[in-house]
């Protein structure tokens, strides 16, 4: 029974480790992916720069951003926080940025098609 408890123990353990190593591959994916130059549907166009910068054609400041799994932070220069759900095509060429939280302004209704440039 001592043997079956230990062995059910290391099997958890190399799960959650395991678990912990896909969830960091994929966040890193995703980072990398957004990183680049992106046209939106509005016209403007979005920079993502390696360095958690954004810049965002017809704004005169740039923004931090962070992206994690699906949700992509923007953080402008007042301290207003967007979250964002990301859903990238497979060829990762087209993203839909879908506002999920906005602080200090009205949330936005539509979201934002970026294609990449």
């Amino acid at each position: 029974m001592k043997k079956v408890l230990s062995i059910l123990i290391i099997g958890a353990l190399l799960f959650g480790v395991c678990s912990a190593q896909i969830a960091n591959a994929q966040t890193s994916n995703n980072s990398q992916r957004i990183i680049g130059t992106w046209v939106a549907d509005t016209g403007s166009t979005w920079i993502f720069n390696a360095n958690g910068i954004l810049s965002v054609s017809g704004y005169n400041t740039e923004f931090k951003f962070v992206v994690v799994d699906t949700k992509l932070a923007i953080l402008d220069d007042g301290g207003n926080l967007s979250v964002f759900n990301i859903v990238m095509s497979s060829d990762s060429k087209t993203i839909i940025l879908d506002l999920s939280s906005m602080s200090g302004r009205p949330r936005l209704a539509d979201p934002y098609w970026l294609t990449k440039k």
